[in-house]
């Protein structure tokens, strides 16, 4: 014999806004329910260690669709100096990670500077960061940091999960693998999650149960 099981309840305490951790947790129920319908959410028990001062900076993640790609980049702007001027916080506080492969390339770094006239950092595992760099990484290149804020570009259908190329067999491991990349990303975010998308290519579907549990607003513009 055994003896008799004793189920313990663990609370799991995150270092993100309370509203940043319910989304996060709902990207991570998603890519779990692919492969297992009676999953146990173990986001459900959650506790913050945010005080009155850092609940007052957080907000929603917002998902931004944008007509194209162009625009889109364009709107990056914006969205830096509004973050800037609310959290009273230094570029480097702030990280733009990419979805789109060819904007995180020396190529596609440069393209990106003249678009937006800001140089940017292009994050690898050892490079060292200042408080005057604006900070731009892939979702593989940001694992283990942390900003008070993050953009994410390009999350959008077709690249989030990318679907060019693909086979019907490899769908399910390309979605979950998306899954992963996506919540990773969104959960270096401390106070403001903002997520940027092209309306051509349509909303992403690995948002799709983000959107309709309300754990995400969504902006067309």
């Amino acid at each position: 014999a055994f003896g008799t099981t004793v189920s313990q309840k663990y609370y799991t305490v995150f270092r993100n806004a309370p509203q940043i951790a319910d989304f996060c947790a709902s990207i991570a129920a998603s890519g779990t329910l692919m492969f297992q319908e009676n999953f146990s959410n173990p986001y459900i028990e959650t506790q913050s260690n945010f005080t009155q001062e850092e609940e007052q900076k957080s907000t929603k993640p917002i998902l931004h669709m944008y007509n194209d790609d162009i625009v889109m980049l364009k709107s990056i702007n914006e969205h830096i100096g509004k973050i800037m001027k609310e959290l009273q916080c230094k570029p480097n506080d702030i990280a733009v990670i990419s979805f789109e492969d060819s904007w995180v390339s020396k190529e596609g770094k440069g393209h990106l500077e003249d678009i937006l006239g800001k140089k940017f950092i292009l994050l690898d595992f050892s490079q060292k960061i200042t408080t005057k760099d604006y900070v731009l990484a892939s979702p593989y290149a940001i694992n283990g940091l942390e900003f008070k804020a993050v953009i994410l570009i390009g999350v959008d259908e077709g690249r989030v999960p990318q679907t060019m190329g693909t086979s019907d067999i490899s769908q399910h491991f390309i979605k979950y693998s998306a899954y992963n990349l996506l919540y990773l990303a969104s959960s270096r975010a401390k106070y403001r999650l903002i997520i940027l998308g092209n309306k051509l290519k349509g909303r992403s579907s690995c948002l799709e149960h983000s959107v309709v549990s309300k754990h995400i607003e969504v902006i067309e513009h």
